[in-house]
């Protein structure tokens, strides 16, 4: 049984600082472990202040988790593994999630945070501060990522049918591993000057893009990067990227970088 409303009644819940039992590990505010496998909807006692690392993490009877307003922070994979999870209700708007805080979580499908559904989680990196894009929960044909984002998190928009085009901010500088993973439909999207990483299988089967420009800022492109893109599709490459084997040799062993794992498209160099 779900919530019956996103008004976030505390009628039943319990003041905590300090709770040591069979259901909740809570050390002055921070829940370190969440104990009971057998509830499918998981209500965080009032009181506490933080979700700290691994809190709420592999339970597979889970399918909604409430955090009342005294919640400030979620650590990294604070809530993560949970596969059955589909709901997340977080009441304090100003909240602070770390990247990768409501990670892995492959069936979640609603977060509401203040009492408004999102259609995108947006987390704090851990290196600098800046903002992340955690995760995109919407159904919609377009998006566009706020401005300030930094970097676009591992997964992130991992099988998103339904988007055909992403906006990204200019402020982006990492696109992390398997971030558009299968975005089949997906039709627009341009990588910023600013961006200087590619992560490992970026864009794999985003098969819809016509063409895509790398731009020069880039320094690292992840493995197969690209893969199952097809000859019907473009990508314009700074020539650092480019094989240093030439002629004859070049053509006989078909030399590759391994970000082109699997791809078949046209690459320019340029």
């Amino acid at each position: 049984m779900f919530f019956e409303d996103e008004e976030f009644s505390d009628k039943n819940s319990e003041v905590a600082l300090n709770i040591d039992n069979e259901e909740w590990l809570i050390c002055d505010g921070v829940l370190e472990k969440y104990r009971n496998k057998k509830i499918e909807e998981v209500r965080v006692p009032n009181g506490v202040t933080s979700i700290n690392t691994y809190a709420i993490m592999t339970d597979y009877s889970i399918k909604s988790i409430y955090l009342p307003k005294s919640v400030k922070r979620l650590e990294s994979t604070g809530i993560a593994e949970c596969d059955n999870l589909t709901k997340v209700v977080i009441e304090n708007p100003d909240i602070e999630i770390m990247e990768w805080g409501v990670s892995f979580n492959e069936s979640l499908k609603e977060v509401y945070i203040g009492g408004k559904r999102i259609d995108g989680i947006v987390a704090t990196r851990y290196s600098d501060g800046a903002k992340c894009f955690e995760r995109y929960l919407g159904e919609g044909e377009e998006i566009v990522i706020e401005e300030g984002v930094k970097q676009i998190n591992n997964n992130a928009f991992e099988n998103c049918m339904s988007l055909t085009k992403i906006i990204l901010p200019d402020t982006v500088d990492t696109i992390c591993d398997y971030a558009f993973y299968c975005c089949e439909n997906l039709q627009e999207l341009r990588i910023s000057e600013n961006v200087e990483k590619i992560g490992e299988n970026a864009f794999y089967r985003c098969f819809n893009l016509k063409e895509l420009k790398v731009p020069q800022s880039v320094e690292e492109i992840g493995d197969s990067a690209f893969s199952e893109w097809t000859e019907n599709q473009t990508l314009y490459v700074p020539s650092k990227f480019e094989s240093k084997a030439k002629g004859l040799f070049k053509r006989l062993l078909k030399v590759k970088g391994k970000w082109q794992n699997d791809c078949n498209a046209q690459i320019i160099y340029y």
